[in-house]
Protein backbone atom coordinates (compact mmCIF):
# COMPACT_ATOMS: atom_id res chain seq x y z
CA UNK A 1 0.00 0.00 0.00
CA UNK A 2 1.00 3.59 -0.66
CA UNK A 3 0.04 5.39 2.50
CA UNK A 4 -1.83 8.59 1.77
CA UNK A 5 -1.43 11.73 3.79
CA UNK A 6 -5.21 11.78 3.91
CA UNK A 7 -5.99 9.78 7.05
CA UNK A 8 -9.62 8.98 6.19
CA UNK A 9 -8.64 7.76 2.73
CA UNK A 10 -5.90 5.47 4.04
CA UNK A 11 -8.10 3.97 6.76
CA UNK A 12 -10.98 3.56 4.36
CA UNK A 13 -8.74 1.81 1.84
CA UNK A 14 -7.51 -0.70 4.39
CA UNK A 15 -11.04 -1.43 5.55
CA UNK A 16 -12.41 -1.78 2.01
CA UNK A 17 -9.74 -4.27 1.01
CA UNK A 18 -10.11 -6.26 4.24
CA UNK A 19 -13.87 -6.40 3.70
CA UNK A 20 -13.49 -7.53 0.08
CA UNK A 21 -11.01 -10.25 1.01
CA UNK A 22 -13.03 -11.48 3.99
CA UNK A 23 -16.18 -11.82 1.91
CA UNK A 24 -14.49 -14.17 -0.59
CA UNK A 25 -14.84 -17.04 1.89
CA UNK A 26 -11.74 -18.91 0.78
CA UNK A 27 -8.74 -19.72 2.93
CA UNK A 28 -6.14 -17.69 1.04
CA UNK A 29 -8.27 -14.55 0.95
CA UNK A 30 -9.15 -14.70 4.65
CA UNK A 31 -5.47 -15.17 5.52
CA UNK A 32 -4.66 -12.08 3.45
CA UNK A 33 -7.41 -10.13 5.21
CA UNK A 34 -5.94 -11.08 8.58
CA UNK A 35 -2.41 -10.21 7.43
CA UNK A 36 -3.62 -6.82 6.24
CA UNK A 37 -5.24 -6.22 9.65
CA UNK A 38 -1.90 -7.01 11.30
CA UNK A 39 -0.04 -4.73 8.87
CA UNK A 40 -2.47 -1.92 9.55
CA UNK A 41 -1.80 -2.23 13.28
CA UNK A 42 1.93 -2.23 12.58
CA UNK A 43 1.75 0.92 10.47
CA UNK A 44 -0.32 2.60 13.14
CA UNK A 45 2.27 1.87 15.83
CA UNK A 46 5.39 2.36 13.71
CA UNK A 47 7.45 5.31 14.85
CA UNK A 48 5.39 5.81 18.00
CA UNK A 49 4.92 4.36 21.44
CA UNK A 50 2.04 2.15 20.41
CA UNK A 51 -0.38 4.15 22.50
CA UNK A 52 -3.54 5.81 21.30
CA UNK A 53 -1.39 8.87 20.59
CA UNK A 54 0.87 6.98 18.23
CA UNK A 55 2.64 8.99 15.54
CA UNK A 56 3.02 6.05 13.16
CA UNK A 57 2.59 6.03 9.36
CA UNK A 58 -1.17 5.98 9.77
CA UNK A 59 -2.90 7.77 12.60
CA UNK A 60 -6.09 5.66 12.84
CA UNK A 61 -6.00 2.12 14.23
CA UNK A 62 -8.39 -0.58 12.95
CA UNK A 63 -11.80 -0.15 14.49
CA UNK A 64 -13.94 -2.93 16.00
CA UNK A 65 -15.79 -3.59 12.74
CA UNK A 66 -12.51 -4.50 11.01
CA UNK A 67 -11.74 -7.14 13.60
CA UNK A 68 -15.27 -8.50 13.33
CA UNK A 69 -14.97 -8.76 9.52
CA UNK A 70 -11.96 -11.05 9.85
CA UNK A 71 -13.33 -13.01 12.82
CA UNK A 72 -16.62 -13.70 11.06
CA UNK A 73 -14.71 -14.78 7.94
CA UNK A 74 -12.79 -17.40 9.96
CA UNK A 75 -16.06 -18.40 11.58
CA UNK A 76 -17.68 -18.96 8.17
CA UNK A 77 -14.72 -21.05 7.03
CA UNK A 78 -15.03 -23.19 10.16
CA UNK A 79 -18.61 -23.93 9.14
CA UNK A 80 -18.15 -24.07 5.37
CA UNK A 81 -19.12 -27.25 3.52
CA UNK A 82 -16.15 -29.05 2.03
CA UNK A 83 -13.66 -27.71 4.57
CA UNK A 84 -11.84 -30.58 6.31
CA UNK A 85 -12.03 -31.23 10.03
CA UNK A 86 -8.46 -30.12 10.72
CA UNK A 87 -8.98 -26.94 8.73
CA UNK A 88 -12.16 -26.17 10.68
CA UNK A 89 -10.23 -26.46 13.93
CA UNK A 90 -7.45 -24.27 12.54
CA UNK A 91 -9.97 -21.63 11.46
CA UNK A 92 -11.42 -21.54 14.97
CA UNK A 93 -7.96 -21.29 16.52
CA UNK A 94 -7.07 -18.40 14.19
CA UNK A 95 -10.21 -16.54 15.24
CA UNK A 96 -9.39 -17.18 18.88
CA UNK A 97 -5.80 -15.96 18.39
CA UNK A 98 -7.13 -12.64 17.09
CA UNK A 99 -9.42 -12.35 20.13
CA UNK A 100 -6.58 -13.06 22.55
CA UNK A 101 -4.32 -10.51 20.80
CA UNK A 102 -7.10 -7.92 21.09
CA UNK A 103 -7.44 -8.62 24.81
CA UNK A 104 -3.68 -8.43 25.33
CA UNK A 105 -3.27 -5.18 23.37
CA UNK A 106 -6.12 -3.54 25.23
CA UNK A 107 -4.80 -4.68 28.62
CA UNK A 108 -1.32 -3.29 27.81
CA UNK A 109 -2.76 0.01 26.60
CA UNK A 110 -1.38 -0.42 23.08
CA UNK A 111 -4.90 -0.38 21.66
CA UNK A 112 -8.12 1.39 22.49
CA UNK A 113 -10.20 -1.41 20.99
CA UNK A 114 -11.74 -3.79 23.52
CA UNK A 115 -13.50 -7.01 22.40
CA UNK A 116 -17.29 -6.74 22.59
CA UNK A 117 -20.05 -9.33 22.59
CA UNK A 118 -19.97 -9.58 18.78
CA UNK A 119 -16.28 -10.49 18.89
CA UNK A 120 -16.81 -13.17 21.52
CA UNK A 121 -19.84 -14.53 19.65
CA UNK A 122 -17.89 -14.83 16.38
CA UNK A 123 -15.16 -16.86 18.09
CA UNK A 124 -17.65 -19.15 19.84
CA UNK A 125 -19.46 -19.61 16.53
CA UNK A 126 -16.21 -20.77 14.94
CA UNK A 127 -15.57 -23.28 17.73
CA UNK A 128 -19.15 -24.55 17.65
CA UNK A 129 -18.67 -25.48 13.98
CA UNK A 130 -15.67 -27.73 14.74
CA UNK A 131 -17.65 -30.79 15.76
CA UNK A 132 -14.55 -32.96 15.37
CA UNK A 133 -12.78 -31.00 18.11
CA UNK A 134 -14.14 -32.61 21.24
CA UNK A 135 -12.18 -30.23 23.50
CA UNK A 136 -13.56 -27.03 21.97
CA UNK A 137 -15.97 -26.73 24.91
CA UNK A 138 -13.08 -25.79 27.25
CA UNK A 139 -12.32 -22.50 25.49
CA UNK A 140 -15.96 -21.86 24.63
CA UNK A 141 -17.03 -22.08 28.26
CA UNK A 142 -14.17 -19.77 29.29
CA UNK A 143 -15.51 -17.16 26.87
CA UNK A 144 -19.13 -17.60 27.93
CA UNK A 145 -18.27 -17.34 31.62
CA UNK A 146 -16.25 -14.19 30.93
CA UNK A 147 -19.16 -12.56 29.07
CA UNK A 148 -21.58 -13.58 31.81
CA UNK A 149 -19.27 -12.24 34.54
CA UNK A 150 -19.14 -8.86 32.79
CA UNK A 151 -22.94 -8.82 32.64
CA UNK A 152 -23.24 -9.60 36.35
CA UNK A 153 -20.51 -7.13 37.38
CA UNK A 154 -22.26 -4.37 35.43
CA UNK A 155 -25.45 -4.86 37.42
CA UNK A 156 -27.22 -7.00 34.81
CA UNK A 157 -27.18 -4.17 32.30
CA UNK A 158 -29.31 -5.23 29.33
CA UNK A 159 -26.62 -3.99 26.94
CA UNK A 160 -24.15 -6.54 28.32
CA UNK A 161 -26.59 -9.44 28.51
CA UNK A 162 -25.14 -12.67 27.04
CA UNK A 163 -26.91 -13.19 23.68
CA UNK A 164 -29.04 -16.29 23.36
CA UNK A 165 -27.04 -17.22 20.25
CA UNK A 166 -23.84 -17.27 22.30
CA UNK A 167 -25.34 -19.48 25.00
CA UNK A 168 -26.99 -21.86 22.53
CA UNK A 169 -23.78 -22.26 20.51
CA UNK A 170 -21.93 -23.04 23.74
CA UNK A 171 -24.57 -25.65 24.53
CA UNK A 172 -24.15 -27.20 21.06
CA UNK A 173 -20.38 -27.34 21.56
CA UNK A 174 -20.77 -29.14 24.90
CA UNK A 175 -23.34 -31.50 23.40
CA UNK A 176 -20.78 -32.57 20.78
CA UNK A 177 -18.06 -33.21 23.36
CA UNK A 178 -18.97 -36.89 23.87
CA UNK A 179 -18.28 -36.38 27.56
CA UNK A 180 -20.99 -37.06 30.15
CA UNK A 181 -19.15 -35.01 32.77
CA UNK A 182 -19.14 -31.99 30.44
CA UNK A 183 -22.89 -32.34 29.99
CA UNK A 184 -23.44 -32.46 33.73
CA UNK A 185 -21.06 -29.65 34.72
CA UNK A 186 -21.56 -27.16 31.91
CA UNK A 187 -25.03 -27.96 30.55
CA UNK A 188 -27.16 -29.32 33.41
CA UNK A 189 -25.60 -27.22 36.16
CA UNK A 190 -24.99 -23.97 34.28
CA UNK A 191 -26.18 -23.35 30.72
CA UNK A 192 -29.72 -24.68 31.11
CA UNK A 193 -30.27 -22.68 34.27
CA UNK A 194 -28.69 -19.53 32.82
CA UNK A 195 -30.77 -19.61 29.63
CA UNK A 196 -33.92 -20.16 31.68
CA UNK A 197 -33.01 -17.21 33.91
CA UNK A 198 -32.19 -14.82 31.06
CA UNK A 199 -34.82 -15.91 28.52
CA UNK A 200 -37.67 -17.49 30.56
CA UNK A 201 -40.46 -16.59 28.13
CA UNK A 202 -38.65 -17.02 24.82
CA UNK A 203 -40.17 -20.31 23.66
CA UNK A 204 -38.14 -20.49 20.46
CA UNK A 205 -34.93 -20.14 22.45
CA UNK A 206 -36.08 -22.69 25.03
CA UNK A 207 -37.01 -25.15 22.31
CA UNK A 208 -33.53 -24.89 20.78
CA UNK A 209 -32.01 -25.26 24.25
CA UNK A 210 -33.89 -28.45 25.03
CA UNK A 211 -33.21 -29.95 21.61
CA UNK A 212 -29.46 -29.45 22.02
CA UNK A 213 -29.40 -30.75 25.59
CA UNK A 214 -31.44 -33.83 24.67
CA UNK A 215 -29.10 -34.46 21.74
CA UNK A 216 -26.06 -34.21 24.03
CA UNK A 217 -27.43 -36.64 26.60
CA UNK A 218 -28.43 -39.05 23.83
CA UNK A 219 -24.92 -38.92 22.41
CA UNK A 220 -23.57 -39.83 25.85
CA UNK A 221 -26.02 -42.74 26.25
CA UNK A 222 -27.92 -41.04 29.08
CA UNK A 223 -31.54 -41.66 28.03
CA UNK A 224 -33.04 -41.01 31.46
CA UNK A 225 -31.56 -37.50 31.54
CA UNK A 226 -32.82 -36.85 28.01
CA UNK A 227 -36.32 -38.05 28.90
CA UNK A 228 -36.36 -35.93 32.06
CA UNK A 229 -35.89 -32.88 29.82
CA UNK A 230 -38.85 -33.97 27.70
CA UNK A 231 -40.98 -34.10 30.83
CA UNK A 232 -39.65 -30.69 31.88
CA UNK A 233 -40.73 -29.23 28.55
CA UNK A 234 -44.20 -30.70 28.91
CA UNK A 235 -44.89 -30.08 32.57
CA UNK A 236 -42.92 -26.91 33.38
CA UNK A 237 -43.23 -24.96 30.15
CA UNK A 238 -46.34 -26.50 28.54
CA UNK A 239 -44.30 -27.15 25.41
CA UNK A 240 -44.69 -30.07 23.03
CA UNK A 241 -41.34 -31.72 22.23
CA UNK A 242 -40.88 -32.33 18.53
CA UNK A 243 -40.07 -35.62 16.83
CA UNK A 244 -36.32 -34.90 16.94
CA UNK A 245 -36.37 -34.86 20.76
CA UNK A 246 -38.11 -38.22 20.92
CA UNK A 247 -35.87 -39.73 18.23
CA UNK A 248 -32.77 -38.87 20.25
CA UNK A 249 -34.23 -40.41 23.42
CA UNK A 250 -35.07 -43.65 21.62
CA UNK A 251 -31.57 -43.70 20.11
CA UNK A 252 -30.12 -43.46 23.61
CA UNK A 253 -32.25 -46.36 24.87
CA UNK A 254 -31.24 -48.40 21.81
CA UNK A 255 -27.53 -47.74 22.51
CA UNK A 256 -27.78 -48.40 26.25
CA UNK A 257 -26.88 -52.10 25.87
CA UNK A 258 -28.08 -55.14 27.78
CA UNK A 259 -26.88 -54.19 31.29
CA UNK A 260 -30.25 -52.59 32.01
CA UNK A 261 -31.96 -54.12 29.02
CA UNK A 262 -35.27 -54.99 30.66
CA UNK A 263 -35.66 -51.54 32.17
CA UNK A 264 -34.60 -49.76 28.97
CA UNK A 265 -37.01 -51.78 26.85
CA UNK A 266 -39.91 -50.93 29.17
CA UNK A 267 -38.96 -47.26 29.35
CA UNK A 268 -38.79 -47.04 25.56
CA UNK A 269 -42.31 -48.49 25.35
CA UNK A 270 -43.53 -45.97 27.94
CA UNK A 271 -41.90 -43.14 26.02
CA UNK A 272 -43.53 -44.35 22.81
CA UNK A 273 -46.92 -44.17 24.51
CA UNK A 274 -46.21 -40.61 25.71
CA UNK A 275 -45.17 -39.57 22.21
CA UNK A 276 -48.24 -41.04 20.49
CA UNK A 277 -50.93 -40.38 23.05
CA UNK A 278 -49.61 -37.48 25.12
CA UNK A 279 -47.99 -35.44 22.35
CA UNK A 280 -49.98 -36.82 19.40
CA UNK A 281 -46.92 -37.22 17.23
CA UNK A 282 -46.66 -39.67 14.35
CA UNK A 283 -43.64 -41.96 14.84
CA UNK A 284 -40.92 -41.97 12.21
CA UNK A 285 -39.10 -45.02 10.88
CA UNK A 286 -36.12 -44.11 13.04
CA UNK A 287 -38.24 -44.23 16.18
CA UNK A 288 -39.78 -47.61 15.34
CA UNK A 289 -36.34 -48.99 14.51
CA UNK A 290 -34.80 -47.78 17.76
CA UNK A 291 -37.69 -49.22 19.77
CA UNK A 292 -36.90 -52.55 18.12
CA UNK A 293 -33.24 -52.17 19.08
CA UNK A 294 -34.17 -51.32 22.66
CA UNK A 295 -36.35 -54.43 22.85
CA UNK A 296 -33.34 -56.42 21.64
CA UNK A 297 -31.35 -55.28 24.68
CA UNK A 298 -33.65 -57.23 27.00
CA UNK A 299 -31.93 -60.61 27.36
CA UNK A 300 -34.56 -61.80 29.82
CA UNK A 301 -37.39 -61.64 27.29
CA UNK A 302 -37.70 -64.86 25.26
CA UNK A 303 -40.52 -63.28 23.23
CA UNK A 304 -38.55 -60.24 22.09
CA UNK A 305 -38.19 -61.58 18.54
CA UNK A 306 -41.99 -61.82 18.26
CA UNK A 307 -42.34 -58.26 19.58
CA UNK A 308 -39.77 -56.92 17.14
CA UNK A 309 -41.42 -58.69 14.21
CA UNK A 310 -44.82 -57.38 15.30
CA UNK A 311 -43.50 -53.81 15.07
CA UNK A 312 -42.12 -54.48 11.59
CA UNK A 313 -45.48 -55.94 10.49
CA UNK A 314 -47.29 -52.93 11.95
CA UNK A 315 -44.98 -50.59 10.03
CA UNK A 316 -45.81 -52.41 6.82
CA UNK A 317 -49.50 -52.06 7.62
CA UNK A 318 -49.41 -48.30 8.28
CA UNK A 319 -47.54 -47.75 5.03
CA UNK A 320 -50.63 -49.05 3.29
CA UNK A 321 -52.51 -46.21 5.00
CA UNK A 322 -50.10 -43.63 3.52
CA UNK A 323 -47.88 -43.07 6.57
CA UNK A 324 -44.77 -43.07 4.41
CA UNK A 325 -42.75 -41.48 7.24
CA UNK A 326 -43.07 -44.74 9.18
CA UNK A 327 -42.09 -47.04 6.30
CA UNK A 328 -39.47 -49.62 7.29
CA UNK A 329 -35.99 -49.29 5.83
CA UNK A 330 -33.09 -51.71 5.58
CA UNK A 331 -32.09 -50.57 9.09
CA UNK A 332 -35.45 -51.75 10.44
CA UNK A 333 -35.12 -55.20 8.89
CA UNK A 334 -31.54 -55.54 10.10
CA UNK A 335 -32.63 -54.50 13.60
CA UNK A 336 -35.26 -57.26 13.71
CA UNK A 337 -32.74 -59.88 12.54
CA UNK A 338 -30.36 -58.68 15.26
CA UNK A 339 -33.08 -59.09 17.88
CA UNK A 340 -33.69 -62.64 16.64
CA UNK A 341 -29.96 -63.37 16.83
CA UNK A 342 -29.85 -62.29 20.49
CA UNK A 343 -32.65 -64.55 21.79
CA UNK A 344 -31.49 -66.66 24.75
CA UNK A 345 -34.44 -68.99 25.27
CA UNK A 346 -34.91 -72.73 25.27
CA UNK A 347 -34.64 -74.91 22.17
CA UNK A 348 -38.11 -74.16 20.86
CA UNK A 349 -37.77 -70.43 21.44
CA UNK A 350 -34.41 -70.36 19.65
CA UNK A 351 -35.85 -72.39 16.79
CA UNK A 352 -38.68 -69.89 16.41
CA UNK A 353 -36.21 -67.00 16.50
CA UNK A 354 -34.04 -68.61 13.82
CA UNK A 355 -37.04 -69.19 11.58
CA UNK A 356 -38.14 -65.61 12.09
CA UNK A 357 -34.66 -64.28 11.24
CA UNK A 358 -34.75 -66.06 7.88
CA UNK A 359 -38.37 -64.99 7.31
CA UNK A 360 -37.42 -61.33 7.79
CA UNK A 361 -34.35 -61.87 5.60
CA UNK A 362 -36.51 -63.21 2.78
CA UNK A 363 -38.98 -60.35 3.20
CA UNK A 364 -36.07 -57.93 2.95
CA UNK A 365 -34.83 -59.56 -0.25
CA UNK A 366 -38.25 -58.85 -1.77
CA UNK A 367 -38.05 -55.10 -1.06
CA UNK A 368 -36.76 -52.46 -3.47
CA UNK A 369 -33.57 -51.96 -1.44
CA UNK A 370 -32.70 -55.56 -0.49
CA UNK A 371 -30.07 -56.74 2.03
CA UNK A 372 -26.63 -55.28 2.64
CA UNK A 373 -23.41 -56.38 4.32
CA UNK A 374 -24.89 -55.72 7.78
CA UNK A 375 -27.84 -57.98 6.97
CA UNK A 376 -25.60 -60.94 6.28
CA UNK A 377 -23.46 -60.18 9.32
CA UNK A 378 -26.59 -60.23 11.50
CA UNK A 379 -27.90 -63.39 9.85
CA UNK A 380 -24.60 -65.21 10.41
CA UNK A 381 -24.66 -64.19 14.07
CA UNK A 382 -28.18 -65.59 14.27
CA UNK A 383 -26.89 -68.87 12.85
CA UNK A 384 -23.98 -68.97 15.31
CA UNK A 385 -26.05 -68.03 18.36
CA UNK A 386 -29.22 -69.97 17.64
CA UNK A 387 -27.98 -72.97 15.67
CA UNK A 388 -24.43 -73.23 16.95
CA UNK A 389 -21.08 -73.36 15.17
CA UNK A 390 -19.94 -76.12 12.85
CA UNK A 391 -17.46 -77.57 15.36
CA UNK A 392 -20.23 -79.21 17.42
CA UNK A 393 -19.03 -77.51 20.59
CA UNK A 394 -22.44 -76.01 21.41
CA UNK A 395 -24.96 -77.93 23.46
CA UNK A 396 -27.61 -77.22 20.89
CA UNK A 397 -30.17 -79.75 19.71
CA UNK A 398 -32.19 -77.56 17.35
CA UNK A 399 -30.59 -79.17 14.29
CA UNK A 400 -27.92 -81.72 13.57
CA UNK A 401 -24.32 -80.77 12.87
CA UNK A 402 -24.89 -81.60 9.23
CA UNK A 403 -27.92 -79.30 9.05
CA UNK A 404 -25.99 -76.50 10.81
CA UNK A 405 -23.31 -76.68 8.15
CA UNK A 406 -25.92 -76.75 5.41
CA UNK A 407 -27.67 -73.61 6.78
CA UNK A 408 -24.35 -71.76 7.03
CA UNK A 409 -23.30 -72.89 3.56
CA UNK A 410 -26.55 -71.68 1.97
CA UNK A 411 -26.35 -68.32 3.76
CA UNK A 412 -22.72 -67.74 2.78
CA UNK A 413 -23.32 -68.74 -0.83
CA UNK A 414 -26.24 -66.31 -1.07
CA UNK A 415 -24.06 -63.56 0.40
CA UNK A 416 -21.27 -64.27 -2.11
CA UNK A 417 -23.75 -64.43 -4.98
CA UNK A 418 -25.14 -60.99 -4.10
CA UNK A 419 -21.68 -59.46 -3.65
CA UNK A 420 -21.71 -58.58 0.06
CA UNK A 421 -18.69 -60.47 1.32
CA UNK A 422 -16.96 -57.67 3.23
CA UNK A 423 -14.39 -57.92 6.02
CA UNK A 424 -17.10 -57.77 8.71
CA UNK A 425 -18.97 -60.70 7.14
CA UNK A 426 -15.74 -62.69 6.82
CA UNK A 427 -15.13 -62.30 10.58
CA UNK A 428 -18.67 -63.53 11.31
CA UNK A 429 -18.21 -66.50 8.98
CA UNK A 430 -15.04 -67.46 10.87
CA UNK A 431 -16.93 -67.35 14.18
CA UNK A 432 -19.94 -69.28 12.90
CA UNK A 433 -17.89 -71.86 10.98
CA UNK A 434 -14.46 -72.23 12.62
CA UNK A 435 -13.90 -75.62 10.94
CA UNK A 436 -15.39 -74.91 7.54
CA UNK A 437 -14.84 -71.24 6.71
CA UNK A 438 -11.87 -71.88 4.41
CA UNK A 439 -13.98 -74.42 2.52
CA UNK A 440 -16.92 -72.00 2.24
CA UNK A 441 -14.65 -69.19 1.03
CA UNK A 442 -12.62 -71.45 -1.27
CA UNK A 443 -9.40 -70.36 0.41
CA UNK A 444 -6.01 -71.86 -0.24
CA UNK A 445 -4.20 -73.88 2.42
CA UNK A 446 -2.10 -70.85 3.45
CA UNK A 447 -5.15 -69.52 5.35
CA UNK A 448 -5.88 -72.74 7.25
CA UNK A 449 -4.26 -71.65 10.50
CA UNK A 450 -4.78 -67.91 10.43
CA UNK A 451 -7.56 -65.39 10.86
CA UNK A 452 -5.63 -62.78 8.86
CA UNK A 453 -7.79 -62.70 5.77
CA UNK A 454 -9.70 -59.87 4.17
CA UNK A 455 -11.88 -59.37 1.14
CA UNK A 456 -8.79 -58.38 -0.88
CA UNK A 457 -7.65 -62.02 -0.61
CA UNK A 458 -10.84 -63.19 -2.33
CA UNK A 459 -12.41 -62.67 -5.78
CA UNK A 460 -13.39 -58.98 -6.16
CA UNK A 461 -16.85 -59.84 -7.52
CA UNK A 462 -17.75 -61.29 -4.10
CA UNK A 463 -17.57 -57.78 -2.65
CA UNK A 464 -18.95 -55.80 -5.57
CA UNK A 465 -22.01 -54.43 -3.75
CA UNK A 466 -20.88 -53.73 -0.20
CA UNK A 467 -20.98 -49.94 -0.67
CA UNK A 468 -24.38 -49.98 -2.31
CA UNK A 469 -26.27 -48.71 0.77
Amino acid sequence: FIVSENEALSSGLFKSVISALAEKNDWESVEKAELLLIQWNGLYREGGSGSSNSTGLINAEPDLSCYILVLEAWSRLAKKEGVGGDEKVTAALKADAILQQMEQDYALGSSTISPDINVYTAVVKAYSSTKQNENAFVRVMEIVRKVDDVYISCGNNERDKPPSQLLLMALDTCANSKDAEVMTKHVDEYLLNRILELYPDERKILNSMYRSAIFGHSKNCAPDKAVSLIWEMIEKHKMTPDLFCFEKCFEAYAKSGSDNGTESAQKSRDLFQLMEEGCELVPSERIYTNVIRAIGNDDSDPEKADKAKAILDYMMEIVRHENVKGAPTIFTYNAVINVCASVKGDESERAVALGMAFQVFNELRATKFGPDQMTYSSLLRACANLVGSDDGSDDNDIVSCERRKEILKETIETCIEEGYLGDMVIRDIQVAAPNSWTEFLKCSDKFKNTDLISRTDLPSKWSRSIRKH
